[in-house]
């Protein structure tokens, strides 16, 4: 189980760039979320009130504003 949701997270970040994955559980699915930390030997945080835009909006290059 901790193998193919690695392999899924792994997804959202690919060839050295930053990627955000989001976790939906149910109620029981607590318990499964619960192995594969113990698996992974990581803790699965909630998600923050406030996430950095950086993290996730792209940049205009320079090169395109001045184009504009």
């Amino acid at each position: 189980m901790a193998v193919t949701y690695l392999d899924r997270i792994g997804r959202s970040g690919r060839f050295g760039h930053l990627g955000i994955a989001i976790n939906l559980i149910t109620y029981e699915d607590r318990f499964a979320l619960h192995r594969i930390e113990q698996e992974l030997g990581t803790e699965i945080k909630p998600i923050p009130k406030v996430i950095d835009p950086g993290l996730y909006a792209s940049r205009p290059d320079k090169d395109d504003s001045a184009e504009k």
